[in-house]
């Protein structure tokens, strides 16, 4: 089969995987919503102007990981053997049951190309002597044994292009809009005391704007002592967080309705995830930034496309130690880490159907453009993840400030800790602490909102999965997959608007709480 025809076959299974997919959210269920006093337009206006200033300094939005695309990169993981591309006709019309829509894996692996065994007569004649080779000065010798090694360099970074890996055509993955979840007249909500137009973006609307480093987490009680108030979350029913205006800034979405297998998919995950974390200690593949980075004193490990490193341009994040490679190789390929993943999808899009489309835009005009970059889940919209392996993954006080100003990120929590004690998400902006049980998923605007987590008792264990995206992924998409130095300022200043502009295009995506039907029917009918 040509290439054109694999990949409008892959669309054709996506698409058709997905219009059954909201089976994983809460189907027939309602869905509760806090509606807020605040307005969440000043954060995203500050956010909004502050992105140039980090985008003139050079700083790319992979913190600091290298990509493939900078300069003498390895590739981000060991060359994998292609997952079998699934047949239409192997495409079943019968609805997929909960659960069923992400945790479709790469099950197949074809076997690997077999050449034929090569015979060779043995040769009858007297075998020659070699040449006298040739003195070289020191300064030669040296020359061409770095030669070798940039050719060794290229030939694997150019393998790592053409290796086999997942499907990356996951951005056809549209729900139902049909489905009786996206009925949503008694959704319930949490109004806050908060003005979305306060959310802090950089420059551009592209990412978000950093914060202080805190380096204190307060406890529960210091929280409830400073006027915070708690959220008693069950880490099953859908509820939404909605600003003054009705936009729905935060979405819990909990886990899967009517899915009996999800606490086994949760435990699995979290076992396994546990298993690779001590693994890796055991092999020494993790770096001390990867043990205690700027969110708090656990093992975190990214993967996937995000943007920066030296080259301004995107790529594929890379992981050059051996073991390590192979670690995250297993966490992509895990069943249960797979369903996880495509649930985070599913629930975003049902959140956020126009940030969802605007997501889908630019990532299949990115991974179209350059096929070099590999997605890391064939179910997910998601470019990035990380796997917050702990054991004790509690974070500081932070924003996510590479990812889409206006994107959500979304978390789930994983582990063996009471959520009434601890593990807590605490919203900083919104005065706000939810008890986060393990298993559940929760979708937020992680680059402006300052969000972290309580501590959790002695003896208690705490990991998560978090998919995002890195808003340099969009700016390079919308300067036409150029770099701000390859086009002319006034290109620029007409692809960046001015902030005013930005602030009022990024508020126009988060979808209000009496309009969200309407959105999904708009994004998702087509």
């Amino acid at each position: 089969m040509g290439t054109l025809e694999t990949l409008l076959c892959c669309i054709q299974v996506y698409i058709r995987r997905v219009r059954m997919g909201l089976d994983m959210m809460n189907v027939g269920s309602s869905v509760v919503g806090v509606t807020t006093q605040i307005s969440v337009q000043p954060l995203l206006h500050k956010a909004i102007c502050a992105e140039f200033e980090r985008h003139e300094n050079g700083e790319g939005d992979n913190e600091g990981a290298p990509l493939s695309t900078s300069p003498d990169t390895r590739p981000s993981r060991p060359t994998r053997k292609l997952p079998q591309r699934a047949s239409t006709r192997s495409v079943t019309q019968h609805p997929l049951s909960p659960g069923s829509v992400t945790s479709t894996s790469h099950s197949t692996q074809p076997s690997p190309l077999q050449s034929p065994a090569r015979h060779s007569i043995p040769s009858t004649s007297q075998p020659q002597a070699p040449p006298e080779p040739r003195p070289r000065t020191l300064a030669r010798t040296q020359e061409v044994t770095r030669n070798k090694s940039k050719s060794k360099d290229r030939r694997s970074i150019k393998r790592s292009h053409n290796a086999t890996a997942p499907p990356t055509l996951a951005f056809n993955y549209r729900p139902q809009v049909t489905n009786p979840a996206l009925q949503v007249s008694d959704l319930p909500s949490s109004r806050m005391d908060f003005e979305s137009e306060d959310l802090p973006a950089a420059g551009g609307r592209w990412i978000g704007k950093l914060q202080k480093r805190v380096y204190h987490m307060p406890s529960l009680e210091e929280l409830k002592d400073k006027g915070f108030k708690l959220f008693a979350w069950d880490g099953i029913t859908p509820h939404a967080l909605t600003d003054s205006e009705g936009r729905i800034i935060t979405y819990f979405a909990g886990i899967p309705k009517g899915d009996a297998s999800w606490p086994a998919v949760t435990s699995g995950a979290d076992k396994f995830m546990n298993k690779m974390h001590l693994r890796g200690h055991e092999q020494s593949a993790f770096t001390p930034e990867q043990e205690a980075g700027r969110r708090g004193d656990f093992v975190a490990l990214a993967c996937g496309v995000s943007h920066g490193g030296g080259q301004r341009l995107p790529g594929n994040l890379v992981h050059d130690q051996p073991d390590r490679r192979e670690i995250l190789d297993l966490l992509l390929e895990n069943e249960d880490i797979r369903r996880i993943a495509g649930f985070q999808s599913s629930a975003f899009a049902y959140c956020a159907p126009k940030v969802y489309e605007v997501y889908k835009t630019n990532l299949d005009a990115l991974f179209t453009h350059d096929k070099t970059l590999r997605a890391n889940f064939s179910n997910s919209i998601f470019p990035a993840t990380t796997f917050n392996l702990g054991p004790v993954t509690i974070t500081l006080e932070h924003t996510d400030h590479g990812n889409v100003a206006y994107g959500l990120c979304a978390l789930t929590a994983l582990g063996d800790y009471d959520p009434k004690l601890g593990g807590h998400l605490i919203l900083f902006d919104l005065g706000l602490i939810i008890e986060f049980p393990p298993g559940s998923t929760i979708l937020l605007p992680s680059s402006v909102l300052r969000h972290g987590n309580c501590r959790i008792q002695d003896g208690e264990t705490r990991r998560s999965i978090a998919q995002y995206c890195a808003g340099g992924l969009f700016r390079w998409v919308r300067y036409g997959f150029k770099g701000d130095k390859d086009i002319s300022k006034s290109q620029k200043r007409k692809f960046d608007g001015d902030n005013d502009e930005r602030t009022k295009e990024a508020l126009g995506l988060f979808s209000k709480l009496t309009d969200l039907a309407a959105d999904q029917r708009s994004v998702f009918s087509r």
